[in-house]
């Protein structure tokens, strides 16, 4: 799914724009610079793939006659370098991933200093805690006993809906200003647009949410 959605946005991309456009060799430097993006967070996301496939292979095929349960090959993950590669992998993904979603907010905002602070803190931190957890798991901690990563997965997931806040707040408050001065006709694109920022985060907040309710408990569920 991820191969075919990476082709479809690097073929639309790719096509010549339609409409003619007033600084071409900006419009351009955009084309490319999205195109290394999805590029780029489609290798992470293949290594990441990759690398768990074979961890996964490994504590239930090629390690079965080394004498070690399963369940203690799942809980010491952090001991097998190909995982730390996909958690790796992962991490950086995600940092790329917020930065494009930092960018969209800021344009909305139109660089508020303030929304500037509060979302660059919340990145900052995250790739902090997320060092925090590699440099634990390469001294052999346990994956889930790791509060660094815990408090990872909840601002990953505050970052998600605050940007969702924000956003669509932003637009419905243009939106209003929108259709006093020029009428309900001018205004229904942000409607459009904020139903969509709000629905295509809607799954991931939940699903978040839900993950990290199982992460702290140790539960099973989270798998």
């Amino acid at each position: 799914i991820l191969f075919i959605l990476t082709i479809q946005t690097a073929m639309v991309l790719l096509q010549k724009p339609k409409h003619k456009i007033q600084n071409p060799k900006t419009e351009r430097r955009s084309r490319w610079l999205l195109l290394l993006y999805i590029f780029v967070t489609f290798a992470l996301a293949t290594v990441g793939t990759a690398a768990n496939a074979k961890y996964s292979q490994m504590i239930w095929i090629d390690l079965r006659d080394s004498g070690k349960d399963p369940n203690d090959l799942i809980v010491n993950e952090l001991e097998f370098w190909i995982n730390r590669l996909a958690l790796t992998s992962y991490y950086v993904m995600s940092w790329i991933l917020d930065l494009l979603l930092l960018q969209r907010c800021f344009v909305i905002w139109n660089w508020n200093i303030l929304v500037i602070i509060l979302m660059s803190g919340l990145l900052l931190t995250n790739i902090g805690l997320s060092i925090t957890s590699m440099v634990a798991a390469s001294k052999g901690a346990i994956f889930t006993n790791l509060p660094s990563q815990l408090a990872y997965l909840v601002i990953s997931v505050s970052t998600n809906f605050l940007y969702t806040i924000l956003v669509a707040g932003r637009l419905l408050v243009l939106r209003r200003r929108t259709i006093a001065v020029m009428g309900k006709d001018h205004a229904k694109v942000y409607v459009s647009v904020a139903a969509l920022v709000v629905e295509s985060s809607a799954l991931y907040s939940c699903v978040g949410v839900l993950y990290v309710v199982t992460f702290a408990l140790h539960s099973d569920v989270g798998n």
